[in-house]
């Protein structure tokens, strides 16, 4: 009996989760926030990975952990994937006609990896005139298992329009090399788990240097997630990773739709 009331009040806080995401998504109560991806020898921002919030009808703002799993459970991820695209592709545009050159990563769920969504995107930024390789879009390295089908009508819409595809949380699971060389791929991030302990004798160092490795072999770029000292980025340099995102390089900040003194890059 107690199981019973348990699973109903799991099932009653899906459903309440799902009716703040629609109404928040209904009233346009969605806030952007981006992070900077740096050039690790340059140590240069070179892009953008834009997150969503949703800010509820009491007015509190709720992260991806509060609602993501949720709206995948709903199938409302799609819709918050598209809405999320747009909004930032009509923000680099504004940005983009008062001078500041933005490179934008967008967050597709692993639901929404299929031709549907990337044929929106593509045509978003076809209408808005994005030129090719301001945008990309990653997917969660999960996706590759999940969505197998879909993932090159996925990557290949998206790469005629000019967006690069990465893939995110890379080195996690059993598939990141077997599918790597099927996959029109542009970069992958590698997982913060195995970005975080990169001493010389550690055994994710060798892993990464792996990865790199067989990267590399494939055209296909490299970006180390969760950096968060300066240590981790010599490490990264040592081992010819190209890019680097992490609290250490920048925070997460507000995406507002005008731009107000944020750099040109």
């Amino acid at each position: 009996m107690q199981e019973a009331r348990g699973a109903g009040s799991a099932l009653a806080d899906l459903h309440k989760t799902g009716d703040m995401i629609r109404e928040a998504l209904e009233a346009a109560r969605i806030r952007l926030f981006m992070q900077p991806m740096f050039e690790v020898r340059s140590r240069r921002a070179v892009r953008h990975e834009v997150f969503v919030t949703l800010v509820d009808s009491t007015g509190k703002v709720r992260f991806p952990a509060e609602f993501i799993p949720q709206a995948e459970a709903l199938d409302l991820i799609q819709i918050i994937d598209q809405k999320v695209a747009e909004l930032a592709i009509r923000r680099w545009r504004t940005y983009a006609d008062r001078g500041h050159n933005l490179k934008l990563s967008l967050n597709v769920a692993a639901k929404s990896v299929d031709a549907d969504v990337a044929r929106f995107i593509a045509n978003e930024a076809k209408r808005t005139g994005i030129p090719p390789g301001a945008l990309s879009a990653e997917y969660n390295e999960n996706a590759m298992m999940v969505r197998s089908r879909d993932m090159h009508v996925f990557c290949q819409t998206l790469k005629a329009a000019g967006i690069e595809v990465g893939v995110d949380d890379f080195g996690s699971g059993i598939a990141s090399m077997s599918m790597l060389r099927n996959l029109p791929i542009d970069y992958v991030k590698i997982d913060g788990s195995l970005v975080m302990n990169l001493g010389p004798s550690a055994p994710d160092r060798a892993l990464v240097q792996a990865i790199v490795g067989i990267t590399k072999s494939r055209g296909v770029a490299t970006c180390a997630e969760f950096v968060q000292d300066e240590e981790t980025m010599k490490a990264l340099q040592e081992l010819g990773v190209d890019y680097a995102q992490g609290f250490h390089l920048g925070m997460r900040e507000e995406f507002p739709e005008q731009p107000a003194g944020l750099g040109s890059t």
